[in-house]
């Protein structure tokens, strides 16, 4: 049912260019929170696509009526099944973000929490486009992505794939994130870097580097 979620991104033509001419921000993982009055100004022009922006990357509230001309029923069933709509008084918000990148969409917890926990799961930053756009994009076998995180690296390698990250929650994004994409050939294990056995002919890693 979640995949319900990519088709409609793909019809609206969620992309990383189309978000980053809406906030008119280059990348747009620049983006920050205090801004936000900024960019209503520039999303609200933009109708569905402008609330796509609005909703899953600036985490902006939106009323029942906005929040179907965004999505249809079944992609907002999706996601109260994952627990990822939260009511409050200014409207209905998402706890996640959703990041377009190369053909692919990506759930993380938000960019934007004011309160990180050990187990957030990272957002998509300039070093993960930066890794994904560099990685060479040729017929692969079988890749490994370690400290894999939201799963984009494993996702992107479009082989057989296998994610390794220590924490669960990133596993379970990364599951969620394959069936988003409509994956089938990647998997995810919890363990640390030196859980992985086998050979491989696409190792990507991008660790974590903020304290």
């Amino acid at each position: 049912m979640i995949e319900s979620v990519a088709a409609r991104m793909a019809q609206l033509g969620y992309t990383e260019t189309a978000v980053e001419g809406i906030l008119q921000l280059k990348p747009f993982t620049f983006r920050r929170s205090i801004h936000r009055p900024a960019y209503r100004r520039r999303w609200t022009k933009h109708g569905p696509l402008g609330l796509a922006v609005a909703f899953f990357l600036l985490q902006e509230p939106l009323s029942l009526e906005q929040l179907r001309q965004l999505l249809d029923d079944e992609s907002i069933a999706a996601l109260h099944l994952q627990g990822f709509l939260n009511p409050i008084p200014q409207g209905i918000r998402s706890k996640v973000d959703l990041y377009p990148c190369m053909g692919k969409y990506f759930f993380t917890d938000s960019a934007f929490e004011l309160e990180p926990w050990p187990e957030q799961v990272y957002w998509l930053g300039g070093d993960s486009y930066t890794l994904a756009y560099c990685t060479p994009r040729r017929p692969y076998q079988k890749a490994l992505d370690l400290c894999s995180g939201s799963g984009v690296h494993a996702l992107l390698a479009d082989c057989s794939a296998l994610g390794v990250d220590i924490n669960p929650r990133a596993v379970d994004f990364g599951r969620l994130n394959a069936a988003l994409n409509g994956i089938s050939r990647v998997e995810f294990l919890q363990g640390d870097c030196c859980s992985a056995t086998g050979q491989y002919d696409l190792v990507t890693l991008n660790p974590p580097f903020v304290p």
